[in-house]
């Protein structure tokens, strides 16, 4: 992640130390934006709610990069370059028991109202995420869910933990990582994204992201490269056969030596992180030539 910038379009601490966990220190520029979700599910509404997240802050630094440098401490030649390697990162997470989506607590009653609900049974925890490359407005948006299990809680330990301070900021009025542990009987999936972020997969999605951006047009050349020489090897080659009455099956060897130069550049751009759509579209590969790929 050397010389790259994520800008983290929260104001959540937890969110921040997660990313900072795995080697992210990102710029935090909160979105102000209000939540007007359209979705029904929780996992619709929270990838709703990162992407809107997510594109009101990649549309502020577009519009006003060149102002705000000094202020938000990114330090980057031009905006241009910011924009190669920079992500926006919006996320949102929320709790469903029963269909019913738990955001934040309004104040300890509320709090206490949610915990009553989560106490003794499952619930599942849903965490949207997007990235946006700035360079080229590519988006990666995705949910994530985890399965969370609370041990019975007696009344006393309901209102003693909602008059804490804990509940007050988190969805579903608790938090895995503080004093809630204690209530936790076990979890089905990505702790982390209970705790507010799913940073192994948002690690795998910025790779990919990043990866294209900084891989594709030197794969793309070499690739084009390579087709280019096996053109001119094949007509020097045909010129050839024609002499000698050989022509066709020279064509033959030629067209296999061109599917092994695709699948050369596809393995290529698999290898350093690319999708298998990135790769196919790079490199042009058929359906026929991927069929002849091991699993």
């Amino acid at each position: 992640m050397k010389e790259r910038t994520v800008i983290l379009a929260s104001g959540s601490p937890r969110r921040r130390e997660l990313l900072q966990q795995i080697g992210i220190d990102p710029v935090v520029i909160p979105s102000q934006l209000a939540e007007c979700p359209s979705a029904d599910t929780p996992e619709e509404v929270v990838r709703q709610l990162s992407l809107q997240k997510a594109s009101d802050i990649a549309e502020q630094v577009r519009e006003y990069l060149e102002k705000k440098q000094k202020e938000w401490g990114i330090r980057m030649e031009d905006s241009a370059a910011m924009g190669e390697k920079t992500i926006v990162l919006g996320a949102d997470t929320v709790v469903s028991v029963d269909d019913r989506i738990l955001g934040k607590p309004e104040n300890h009653d509320d709090a206490a109202r949610m915990i009553r609900l989560l106490a003794g049974r499952g619930h599942s925890v849903y965490t949207g995420v997007t990235l946006i490359r700035l360079s080229d407005s590519r988006i990666v948006t995705f949910a994530e869910e985890t399965r969370v299990y609370v041990y019975p809680m007696s009344e006393e330990e309901i209102l003693q933990y909602a008059d804490s301070e804990e509940p007050m900021d988190k969805a579903g009025a608790y938090g895995i990582q503080g004093r809630f542990a204690a209530y936790i009987e076990g979890i089905e999936g990505d702790y982390s994204n209970v705790v507010g972020l799913p940073v192994g997969r948002v690690y795998q999605e910025w790779k990919r992201l990043m990866g294209s951006c900084e891989y594709e047009e030197p794969v793309r050349k070499e690739t084009e490269a390579m087709c280019k020489a096996a053109e001119e090897w094949k007509e020097e080659l045909l010129t050839q056969g024609r002499a000698e009455g050989r022509a066709e099956a020279r064509a033959k060897a030629i067209a296999e030596g061109m599917k092994k130069a695709t699948l050369l550049a596809y393995r290529n751009c698999m290898n350093r992180g690319m999708s298998q759509q990135e790769a196919i579209e790079i490199t042009g590969i058929t359906e026929e030539l991927l069929s002849t790929i091991p699993e």
